[in-house]
C-alpha cells in the first residue's frame, strides 16, 4: 500500500466539506488490480475534497477484502458498497446504483482493472469545467497495458479532438470512460439493461448538458487493461454485435423522444452504425463464417427502432463493390 495517509491527501483541500468530485469505481472480481486501481485515485493531488465510491458486485475472489482494507485506512474518502448478490446477472448496471450516492458537482471514472497515471489529473479537469460551463465534460489520452501493466500498442483511435453536442448525442464520439470527468447530470436512464456499450451511452446522455474538450495537457493519463477476464475486451467481433443492437436501438429511440427535429443528429447516429454492422458482416465473409453472416442478418431484420432497410442497402452496396475489384483481379490475371 502507498505511504500516503489520508491527512496527507487533505491538506491542501481548501475546505473539508463535501466532496466535490465523486470517483465511480465499479469493480468485480479484480483482486489483482483493483489495489493499483484505488491507489491511482488516492495520489491525486487536488486543493478540493473528493470522495471514492467503490462499488463490489459480489466478487467471488478477495476483491471486496482489498477494497475494505483501504476503506478502513481512509474512512472519510473511501465510501464502500458491498453487494450480497451480484446485481450485474440481473441485468442491473453498477453506475446508476454508484451515481445514487455520488454527493460530487462533477464525476470521474475508472472500472477496478483500470487506474490513473497523472496525479494532477482530477485537478486540471475540474478547474476546465469550472471555467467552461458549455462543456459537460473533460478526457484525455490514454495507453493500453496487459495484466502485468506492460504497455500495448493497439490501432484504436486516439480521440485527440473536441466533440460538438451533435456528435455526442449521436453516439459517434470515442474517449473512454476512464478518462472523462463529467458534470453530475446524470440520471437513472443510465441504467438500461443489456447495454455493454456503457461508454458510448455515458457520452450520449452526456451530450444533452454540452460539448466535450480534449486536454492535450493532461497526456496519456489512464491506464485501460486487456486482460482475460475482461468481460467487453475479451468479445469477439460477433459477440459484440447483441450488445451494439442494444445500445444503438436505446440512444436512437432517446434521439427521437428529446431531440426529434434534429435530422442531423439522426444521420450521424445511423451512418455510425451503418458502417460499424457492414464491417462486421464483411469480416464474416472474408472469414467464410456463412453462418454468422446470416444470423447477423436475421437479427437485424428484427430490430423494428433501427433503419433495417438502411443497413441492408449499405451493405449490399459495400458488398457488391468489393465483389466487383475481387473480379477485376482476377480478369487481370
Amino acid at each position: 500500500m502507498i505511504e500516503r495517509t489520508e491527512q496527507d491527501i487533505k491538506k491542501n483541500w481548501v475546505t473539508n466539506g463535501d466532496p466535490l468530485v465523486s470517483i465511480c469505481c465499479p469493480t468485480f472480481n479484480h483482486e489483482k488490480f483493483i489495489g493499483k486501481a484505488i491507489e491511482s485515485f488516492l495520489i491525486q493531488e487536488t486543493t478540493f475534497p473528493f470522495e471514492i465510491i467503490v462499488r463490489d458486485d459480489c466478487s467471488t475472489d478477495n476483491s471486496a477484502a482489498i477494497v475494505e482494507s483501504y476503506a478502513q485506512r481512509y474512512p472519510r474518502i473511501i465510501k464502500p458498497i458491498y453487494e450480497s448478490e451480484n446485481q450485474y446477472c440481473k441485468g442491473i448496471s453498477p453506475l446508476p446504483v454508484i451515481l445514487k450516492h455520488a454527493k460530487g458537482e462533477y464525476l470521474a471514472f475508472c472500472e477496478g482493472d483500470d487506474y490513473w497515471i497523472n496525479t494532477q489529473k482530477l485537478q486540471k479537469q475540474v478547474e476546465f469545467l469550472m471555467q467552461h460551463k458549455d462543456y459537460s465534460m473533460c478526457y484525455h489520452s490514454r495507453i493500453f497495458v496487459d495484466e502485468n501493466d506492460t504497455e500495448i500498442c493497439k490501432k484504436d483511435q486516439d480521440p485527440c479532438c473536441d466533440y460538438e453536442v451533435l456528435e455526442l448525442i449521436a453516439g459517434v464520439a470515442i474517449p473512454m470512460t476512464v478518462t472523462i470527468v463529467a458534470r453530475n447530470v446524470l440520471d437513472d436512464s443510465i441504467n438500461v439493461p443489456k447495454v455493454f456499450g456503457g461508454d458510448v451511452l455515458l457520452l450520449h446522455l452526456l451530450g444533452f448538458h454540452g460539448s466535450g474538450k480534449f486536454l492535450a495537457s493532461i497526456g496519456k493519463g489512464a491506464a485501460y487493461r486487456i486482460h482475460s477476464d475482461g468481460v467487453w475486451s475479451n468479445l469477439s467481433t460477433f459477440e459484440r454485435v447483441d450488445p451494439w443492437l442494444e445500445t444503438r436501438k436505446h440512444i436512437r429511440k432517446s434521439i427521437m423522444e428529446n431531440v426529434p427535429n434534429n435530422s442531423e443528429i439522426l444521420q450521424r447516429h445511423d451512418l455510425d452504425y451503418l458502417v460499424f454492422f457492414n464491417t462486421v458482416l464483411l469480416r464474416l465473409i472474408l472469414q467464410h463464417e456463412v453462418r454468422k453472416y446470416f444470423s447477423i442478418l436475421l437479427k437485424i431484420s428484427k430490430q423494428k427502432e433501427l433503419c433495417r432497410k438502411e443497413i441492408y442497402q449499405f451493405h449490399f452496396v459495400s458488398l457488391a463493390k468489393k465483389m466487383k475489384k475481387y473480379v477485376q483481379k482476377i480478369l487481370v490475371r
